[in-house]
């Protein structure tokens, strides 16, 4: 994902956008300022994480047991997900379930 189209969500190096399942969005930063600790990611999706790579500078942190938990499928960042995919010839079902976080890549060590 291009660092423009990150921009115009409003995330940068300091700032991450929550998409919630429930079709909200939100700001957060870290409470350090910089990175994101495990703890602040795993809260923010309510569970263990999962880290989905958008490109070299983007990811998409999840609920690793979203959907064997049965959370709600996010329509937001599943669509974010497959156009990335579609968007390099692959085709795919995969849906993200539950709250995700999308980020500069540097923003979770």
């Amino acid at each position: 994902m291009k660092m423009e189209t990150l921009k115009a969500m409003n995330v940068g190096k300091r700032k991450a956008l929550v998409l919630q399942a429930d079709g909200k969005a939100r700001r957060v930063k870290p409470a350090n300022g910089k990175t994101f600790q495990l703890h602040e990611a795993q809260s923010l999706v309510g569970g263990f994480i999962e880290v989905v790579h958008l490109g070299e500078s983007t990811i998409m942190v999840v609920n690793e047991e979203g959907k064997i938990t049965g959370l709600p499928i996010n329509v937001a960042a599943t669509e974010i997900l497959r156009a990335y995919w579609e968007a390099r010839n692959y085709h795919t079902n995969d849906y993200i379930a539950g709250d995700a976080v999308l980020m500069h890549a540097n923003m979770l060590p």
